[in-house]
């Protein structure tokens, strides 16, 4: 069962060790493969959906409101399930 979150779940991926980033309101949260809520990374504005690139997949892309975000994060994202 999912923690509670702010907004609806949206856009979502999965890193290489199973954990979960979903679009949802004005941020990005993430969740272990258990569904507990381990963190969120806070926009200014509702965030639309997100994908990881770059090199090695440590880049989170995020479309929020009028914007296009980069951010690099701790974790490799898995490119096929």
């Amino acid at each position: 069962m999912f923690a509670t979150t702010v907004g609806v779940p949206d856009g979502m991926r999965v890193d290489t060790h199973g954990h979960v980033w979903a679009s949802a309101g004005p941020g990005i949260d993430r969740y272990d493969p258990s569904g507990a809520l381990l963190g969120r990374i806070g926009f200014q504005e509702d965030v639309t959906n997100l994908a990881f690139g770059d090199a090695g997949s440590r880049r989170l892309f995020v479309t929020a409101g009028h914007g296009l975000y980069a951010v690099d994060v701790d974790a490799q994202g898995a490119q096929r399930p």
